[in-house]
């Protein structure tokens, strides 16, 4: 009994073996295998449409082993084919290092998609190897040029009358989008692209500084493009390669030969500084509000843009469409029999220079705004034989200085050297003298001229810090175009806090000695103080002309120069020239015709300056300044009597002047304090 139970302890120890045959051990591998084959055929065959191809999710997660993307995605249609791709690959710009990047992607099966095509970065041998010698690194002045802002440029493209075929091929919309990408400087990390049914093509590429995309409607001719960068490189420079690349002209074979040519491409643009920065970009200045921002103008074309040592200078062309439209243009360029083609200076588009983004001067308004800067002072003189000017780099300034007869030399000191040759480049009606008898084809060239590429400041602080120097080297006239007051750049807080430059400015000036400039936007009457505003330069400037003793001081404003605003200005002479800056509208006349010197052409030689004009800039006096009128007059007028009653008044004129103890409380230019002086001195103590 003993000897059965050891034994059968003994085979219940004993290991048990299954041999299996390779026959069931692949079986067991396979079938399952095309079980879920069929499976997956079957659901796709029930829940998919026919015709709808299968998309196969990506993700690539590469590594320093494996950098090299996936360069195309195969796509297999529900018949099983394969769809091969001949899009264009994105690679990897010589001059730049990209930073390694994870793709992630999910696509999925819709109606109305032709085909589908996904394109990642390609890297040569020689840019992986060296990425992984150096581990990615990035040197110190590439990790500071990679650090960007939450913020960046948006550009908006619209373009009709496209070529219909180009517009539904996404083979040649990739490549053109390729070459945009890359002719632009920035880098293509990936695409991807649908062919829509019946036509069609959206793509969206996406962008190492951000992203691109387009969307086309063949049958309409119609593109819109969106170009997104949050990198520093500007946009607009590449809006000809995007009309080059995009605006393919209509083309259809069985056009006769005599039959008109078919519209051409249109297009339509606005470009946007988007997100948060920590200072004002110079396209949300003026260049923003006047041009780039308007999607309704169906031309505008940057004509030429560089950066100085002193400032950015960029010039724009557009033809804004309530004053112009671009078939009238492009009819006044053809050589038709057309009422635009026999006068195309009326249909020339618009051209505006901005320096750092702010407006200077328009081609429309030129004239206007320098006449009205240059001739009162010019006039208000008996007989201006030197004339200094400040700044006026693009020439026009100096243009109307040499209108005059009397003038002998024309001093012209503008710091920006490269300002004064782009405008002989890019602007040259600014400075065309070539109508006036004995002067240039430039007005730079002109043998009265005398340009001094130099700072204004220390010229006439080293030339005029003594109020004795020789008369001989004085000026008649000097005139102010510089920097706007309101304008925050160091430069500006310089030119109008500087004393000494103000008093090297007064004793550069004859006895007899006009000086003017413009002081930028008018104020209003109802404008906070300017010691506590953006004009705050502009009130150090009334304290500096109190402070040196000019005798008239007389402010005037012009709101037909080609602003969004009224803009100021500002006569102050050593002397007392009311009488002369008073004079009639016929006494202006006869000094012109006395004065003025003849052209070539035999038209008048000023377009926007006349008597009349000076009589109104001898009324026209900002709202908030006029009062400076009455502290120089001994009887006063009825304007300045009934200002005494408007406490509104009181406190604008407190913003300009400030100090009860102001010489022009003191003594008005006739040698005594007047009745308003006095009574204004009395209510600003009050106050």
């Amino acid at each position: 009994m003993e000897e059965t139970s050891k034994t059968l302890n003994d085979d219940a120890n004993r290991p048990i073996s299954v041999r299996l045959s390779p026959g069931f051990i692949l079986a067991s591998f396979v079938l399952p295998c095309i079980a879920a084959f069929f499976a997956g055929r079957t659901t796709g065959a029930l829940f998919l449409p026919v015709g709808v191809p299968h998309y196969r999710p990506v993700v690539n997660l590469p590594d320093g082993s494996d950098s090299e993307m996936l360069t195309t995605e195969t796509l297999t249609s529900s018949e099983g084919s394969s769809v091969s791709s001949t899009l264009p690959v994105p690679v990897v710009p010589k001059d730049k290092d990209v930073p390694q990047t994870v793709f992630t992607s999910k696509n999925f099966a819709v109606d109305n998609v032709r085909t589908s095509n996904t394109m990642h970065l390609q890297r040569d041998e020689q840019q992986k190897a060296g990425e992984e010698s150096s581990d990615m690194a990035t040197t110190e002045g590439q990790l500071d040029d990679a650090v960007y802002e939450p913020a960046g440029q948006h550009l908006l493209v619209d373009i009709k009358n496209v070529d219909a075929s180009f517009l539904d091929s996404e083979q040649l919309l990739a490549e053109a989008m390729v070459k945009l990408v890359q002719e632009s400087g920035l880098t293509l990390l990936s695409y991807h692209c649908h062919s829509m049914i019946p036509s069609g093509v959206s793509c969206v590429g996406i962008l190492l500084e951000s992203h691109i995309s387009f969307h086309t409607w063949p049958q309409e001719g119609v593109i819109t493009l969106d170009l997104f960068t949050c990198g520093s490189k500007p946009l607009i420079p590449s809006m000809p390669l995007i009309e080059e690349l995009f605006g393919i002209p209509r083309q259809y074979q069985d056009r006769e030969e005599d039959e008109e040519a078919f519209e051409k491409p249109r297009l339509l643009w606005i470009h946007k500084m988007r997100g948060f920065r920590k200072k004002i970009h110079a396209l949300e200045e003026d260049i923003g509000w006047n041009v780039v921002h308007h999607g309704e103008f169906e031309y505008k074309r940057e004509i030429a843009s560089t950066n100085t040592k002193f400032q950015s200078i960029q010039i724009y062309d557009y033809i804004d469409p309530r004053f112009n439209t671009l078939l009238d243009y492009e009819s006044s360029i053809s050589n038709s029999t057309s009422y635009q083609s026999s006068n195309k200076d009326l249909y020339l588009p618009n051209r505006a220079v901005f320096l750092d983004g702010v407006l200077q001067s328009t081609r429309k308004c030129d004239e206007a705004y320098h006449e009205i800067l240059v001739h009162p002072a010019m006039f208000t003189h008996p007989n201006p034989r030197r004339v200094a000017i400040i700044g006026g780099g693009e020439g026009a300034t100096l243009r109307e200085v040499l209108k005059h007869e009397t003038v002998e030399t024309a001093t012209m000191i503008e710091i920006d050297d490269d300002m004064m040759k782009f405008s002989r480049e890019h602007l040259p009606s600014w400075s065309d003298c070539s109508d006036i008898i004995g002067s240039r084809e430039s007005c730079f060239d002109d043998p009265r001229a005398e340009i001094y590429a130099l700072d204004a400041m220390e010229w006439f602080m080293y030339n005029f810090d003594d109020p004795e120097g020789p008369s001989e080297e004085k000026y008649d006239v000097i005139i102010m175009d510089a920097l706007d007051p309101q304008e925050d750049v160091p430069f500006a807080n310089v030119l109008y806090e500087s004393k000494e430059f103000w008093a090297s400015l007064y004793n550069a000036l004859n006895p007899d000695g006009v000086m003017v400039m413009q002081l930028g936007v008018s104020p209003g009457i109802h404008d906070a103080p300017e010691e506590f505003s953006k004009n705050k330069l502009r009130a150090e400037l009334f304290r500096s002309v109190e402070d040196l003793g000019f005798e008239t001081v007389h402010a005037y404003e012009d709101a037909h120069l080609g602003f969004s605003d009224s803009w100021s200005f500002l006569i102050v002479c050593r002397g007392s020239c009311r009488e002369r800056l008073f004079s009639n509208e016929a006494e202006v006349e006869i000094q012109m015709h006395k004065r003025m010197k003849r052209t070539k052409s035999e038209r008048h030689s000023l377009q926007y300056f006349d008597g009349n004009t000076m009589t109104l800039i001898q009324k026209a006096i900002p709202a908030a300044w006029w009062e400076l009128e009455c502290l120089d007059y001994k009887e006063l007028p009825p304007s300045c009597a009934i200002s005494l009653s408007d406490p509104l008044k009181w406190f604008s004129m407190k913003a300009i002047l400030m100090r009860k103890n102001s010489n022009f409380f003191k003594i008005s230019s006739n040698g005594l304090k007047n009745e308003f002086a006095m009574k204004m001195e009395k209510l600003l103590a009050d106050s």
